[in-house]
Parts: structure tokens; C-alpha cells; sequence
């Protein structure tokens, strides 16, 4: 996703807050093989306790996908 420059957010579930996702920090942390595929991750907003969902969208595409199998997204 990094190499291919896909455009990566995270939004959280509890307060709505959308934030672009630096992948070139998270493969520097976390390692080049980590995968976002599946994850949910804890807000980033002071008081918030919700957690975020990946939704990314290769170059060209007009719209995000999330990054979870159906099963996963729902939970």
C-alpha cells in the first residue's frame, strides 16, 4: 500500500473523528510486514474511548473500501 501511495483513514465509531494515516510511521514502528487488514485501533481524541476503523482507496479510485472482511467490519 505504501509503495503503490494508496491513501489510507481511520475513523472512529464513537465520535466520527477521521484521520489520515501515515503508513510510512507505521511501517517504521511496526515493521515493512505488518498489515492493517483487520485491525481496529483506540480513538486519538482526548476523552474519546471508541475505537477506529481502516478504510483505504488505491490511486485513481473515487471511493474508500474498508480494509476488514465483511465479518470483521460489522464487529
Amino acid at each position: 500500500m505504501l509503495a503503490q501511495r494508496w491513501e489510507v483513514t481511520a475513523c472512529c465509531r464513537s465520535c466520527r473523528l477521521e484521520l489520515r494515516v501515515d503508513l510510512r510511521t507505521i511501517a517504521i514502528v511496526r515493521g515493512p510486514g505488518f498489515s492493517l487488514w483487520n485491525r481496529l485501533s483506540r480513538c486519538g481524541k482526548v476523552g474519546c474511548h471508541g475505537v477506529v476503523a481502516f478504510r483505504a482507496n488505491a490511486p485513481g479510485m473515487g471511493w474508500a473500501e474498508p480494509v476488514a472482511t465483511r465479518t470483521a467490519a460489522e464487529r
